[in-house]
């Protein structure tokens, strides 16, 4: 799983496809991690995502789960639909943005009236 998910989802976006892929394996008390595999052009790929549209204990190994994927590339797949997880990783992002700057200008303006 990525550790930068903006960048991932939109490259996912950009190039988007969707297959149904096989549970492999649940890890519940791993952040609810749900780990995958599906078949692209002819070959096995494998992914894992935390935010999935069922609990993580609905999963067994064998059932199916949607998965987004890059069709330039594959090992980049989600089982998040990459529009929804775009916003849950901007809304925070814009909200820090916003929100923050004035706190550091208060806090320099007061700094620099002391000195």
């Amino acid at each position: 799983m990525a550790s930068l998910n903006v960048p991932t989802f939109i490259h996912i976006l950009r190039h988007e496809a969707s297959v149904t892929a096989v549970v492999t394996k649940t890890e519940c008390w791993n952040h609810a991690s749900v780990l995958y595999s599906f078949t692209f052009d002819g070959k096995t790929y494998t992914g894992g995502d935390s935010f999935t549209p069922k609990p993580c204990e609905s999963y067994k190994p064998g059932s199916s789960i949607k998965v987004y994927f890059s069709t330039v590339s594959p090992q980049e797949n989600r089982a998040f639909e990459p529009w929804a997880g775009l916003w849950n990783e901007i809304i925070p992002i814009g909200l820090v943005c916003l929100v923050f700057p004035p706190f550091i200008l208060l806090s320099l303006r007061r700094w620099w009236r002391k000195a």
